[in-house]
C-alpha cells in the first residue's frame, strides 16, 4: 500500500509516548522543533529542545493504518480530519519534502501561521534560487507591506519567511 504523510493533534505533550507506538509500528514520524532558552531563577539560560508548534507531529503510513489510529492513540492524540468530516486529511510529499527541509535547517528562518486560502489564493508560485532560502518553493505574498515567501503545508498551517529575499532570487513556477 502507498504510505501518505498525515499530521496529528498531541494532547498533553504526550509525543515521546506516541512516537514510541509508532516506531514500535515501524511508522516514520516527524516532530518539528525548535531550541528555546529559559532563564532560571540563578540568572542563567537552560537550552531546551522544544516542538515548532505546541500540539503537531506527522506520520507517514498507508490508510488501513491511520484509520484505526485513533484507537489505538487512547486519547493521547487525533489524526486531523478534513474540516466537517471523519476522512484524515493526506498532506502531499512535495509539501512535507519542503517543510521538513525548511524546519530541519531554518529553524529561526520562518514563523508559523495558521493556514489562510485567501492569501495564497492569487498568488504566483515561486522557487527561491539563491540566499538563505535557496530551494524553497512556495509563493510570494504581500503581508502588511512587505513581499514574503509563504510556505503551504496542507491546509494546516503556514510557514512564513522571517527575512527580506531580493527579486532576483525569485523566479517563477509551473
Amino acid at each position: 500500500m502507498m504510505k501518505k504523510w498525515y499530521a496529528l493533534k498531541v494532547f498533553y505533550n504526550r509525543f515521546s509516548e506516541i512516537e514510541a507506538t509508532l516506531s514500535c509500528d515501524g511508522i516514520e514520524s516527524y516532530i518539528p522543533m525548535k531550541t528555546r532558552s529559559y532563564p532560571q531563577p540563578s540568572g542563567e539560560f537552560i537550552t531546551r529542545r522544544v516542538p515548532l508548534v505546541a500540539t503537531l507531529m506527522f506520520l507517514r503510513c498507508d490508510d488501513e493504518y491511520v484509520s484505526c489510529l485513533n484507537s489505538m492513540l487512547d486519547g493521547k492524540g487525533m489524526v486531523y480530519h478534513r474540516p466537517g468530516t471523519q476522512i484524515p486529511t493526506p498532506i502531499p510529499d512535495e509539501e512535507m519534502d519542503m517543510f521538513i527541509m525548511l524546519t530541519s535547517s531554518m529553524e529561526d528562518g520562518f514563523e508559523q501561521m495558521p493556514y489562510k486560502t485567501e492569501l495564497i489564493r492569487y498568488a504566483k508560485k515561486v522557487r527561491v534560487q539563491e540566499g538563505e532560502y535557496a530551494g524553497a518553493t512556495g509563493y510570494c505574498v504581500r503581508i502588511k507591506k512587505d513581499k514574503r515567501l509563504i510556505v503551504p503545508l496542507g491546509d494546516l498551517l503556514m510557514l512564513v519567511a522571517v527575512n527580506y529575499i531580493p527579486r532576483h532570487f525569485l523566479q517563477e513556477t509551473e
